[in-house]
């Protein structure tokens, strides 16, 4: 498809969310832009965007075909169909996963590889089926938020965990933390990498109002969620956060991004920091 930054990531955002309405078991895309941040791993050159969906076989499969083609037709998209075995599609992707430094202290690292600087903040990172690895834009610049925002011994909260990969580095920089995400395939991933660490993390199942605990209770929370999802559960969020608190937002496409800022501010929430990277943004929000 034709467009910059900001018109990749709104296309990416609509044709996931279609095609995870319609079941798909996994999702995979790439936005076929320059890299803008040294850390991006050079083996994925720039090309077109392309979103990989994956669906079980057989009669399901069958019965997709009317939802496809309309979902093909109203994208504007290229459509083509390969049958893979399950596990050469769980476990093809990781050969572009590397180690990636993507603020200035933490380092996100393949469970299978040594870290390059064992010294450093290291988060090793196995996420299976789940989301976060550290290369996609709106998981750097929620982690490079954090950098800025954890102080040793504050409490804080990461909700929509996927792989555990924000939570682990809030709690390398110094933080008491808990996790929970509603994908209980995510809650496994989570789990083992926080149990691969030995990190007092505890990970739930479930939305921001099944995290047990006192509202106003964290010092923080980091939602890397989507701009639909933050506009729906935003006081959800705000409500386990302390006064003078900060919430840490990040998922949300550069086209999308004054409607969200316009709803929190106008609720009483401050904007304190404010990140971009490849058409999403991400920003930290001080409550009242």
């Amino acid at each position: 498809m034709a467009g910059g930054a900001d018109a990749v990531a709104a296309w990416i955002e609509e044709l996931t969310g279609r095609l995870y309405a319609l079941g798909a078991g996994g999702l995979e895309y790439e936005d076929g832009l320059a890299a803008q941040a040294d850390w991006v791993d050079e083996g994925m050159p720039p090309g077109p965007p392309f979103v990989r969906a994956y669906f079980p076989g057989g009669a399901a499969w069958d019965s997709l075909q009317p939802s496809l083609a309309d979902a093909r037709a109203s994208a504007g998209v290229e459509l083509t169909v390969e049958a893979v075995r399950e596990d050469d599609w769980a476990h093809a992707w990781k050969k572009f996963f590397h180690a990636v430094q993507p603020g200035r202290r933490v380092w996100i690292v393949p469970a299978w590889e040594a870290p390059p600087d064992p010294r450093g903040l290291v988060v090793r990172i196995d996420p299976g089926m789940a989301f976060g690895t550290g290369t996609h834009a709106t998981t750097a610049l929620m982690i490079a938020l954090l950098e800025d925002s954890v102080e040793p011994g504050q409490r804080w909260l990461d909700v929509g965990t996927g792989s555990g990969i924000l939570a682990l580095a809030a709690w390398r920089l110094g933080a008491h933390v808990g996790a929970v995400d509603i994908d209980p395939v995510a809650v496994d991933a989570a789990r083992r990498n926080v149990a691969a660490h030995g990190a007092p993390i505890a990970v739930w199942q479930g939305t921001v109002a099944s995290v047990p605990g006192e509202e106003r209770a964290f010092d923080g929370v980091a939602a890397n969620l989507t701009a639909d999802i933050i506009l729906r559960e935003w006081r959800g969020l705000a409500d386990r956060v302390r006064s003078g608190g900060r919430l840490l937002l990040s998922g949300i496409i550069e086209e999308r991004w004054l409607e969200v800022r316009d709803t929190l501010e106008t609720a009483g929430l401050t904007l304190g920091a404010l990140r971009r990277q490849g058409g999403w943004v991400a920003a930290a929000l001080v409550l009242p």
